[in-house]
């Protein structure tokens, strides 16, 4: 372990939890930008769907809320990640002080100390892995990714659905013609005549 110096070792390692910690507090802030960006415009196409009796506003609104759930969940697990980063260089800074307090002079809390500083491995974004979709079933707050999040996106499905219904869009009415030997019921431009269908011209 040549060349190690505990001293300039000790200072990388506050400066770098500087670093993750302003890093911490702008995902954070960038989460709650996210979320308010959701919930304005979810409520703005639901709201416009149900004003202009569009459903397929209220299916796009499902999926916006999928396109954010993703988006936030991204910053979720960067978050996550910042602060298992910040957690480890709190261990080797509490090490640091410990070698100089309650453990001075103590040669294998010193080792330990010696090999936790020169096996770190510096840098805030060479430590983050690949983002994966399936990571985002474990980031947190939990909240937003099991409740919120598929809240929306089932009340944007169930607004499109209830829109659908109540416009009669895609349904044509159907009715018997009486004045027919057969058995005739037309729906639309479609006639059932004795159980077969007729395409009308």
């Amino acid at each position: 372990m040549g060349g190690y110096d505990k001293e300039k070792l000790a200072k990388l390692v506050e400066l770098e939890y500087e670093r993750v910690a302003k890093f911490i507090d702008g995902v954070i802030a960038t989460g709650a930008t996210i979320r308010g960006w959701a919930v304005t415009i979810w409520l703005a196409l639901v709201g416009i769907a149900f004003s202009q009796s569009q459903w397929e506003l209220g299916a796009i609104a499902a999926g916006v809320a999928v396109v954010f759930f993703i988006i936030d969940a991204y910053h979720a697990w960067l978050y996550g990640e910042a602060m298992l980063l910040a957690n480890q260089l709190e261990r080797l800074t509490a090490a640091y002080y410990d070698s100089h307090g309650r453990l001075a002079g103590d040669e294998e809390a010193e080792f330990d100390l010696r090999a936790a500083l020169e096996s770190h491995r510096f840098g805030l974004y060479r430590n983050l892995k690949t983002f994966r979709l399936r990571d985002a079933l474990f980031v947190r707050p939990a909240v937003f990714f099991r409740f919120f999040y598929p809240g929306l996106v089932v009340a944007g499905l169930l607004a499109a659905a209830l829109i659908w219904l109540s416009t009669g869009e895609d349904k044509p009415s159907c009715e018997l013609v009486s004045d027919s030997p057969h058995l005739v019921v037309q729906c639309g431009g479609t006639l059932v005549i004795d159980g077969k269908l007729v395409q009308l011209p």
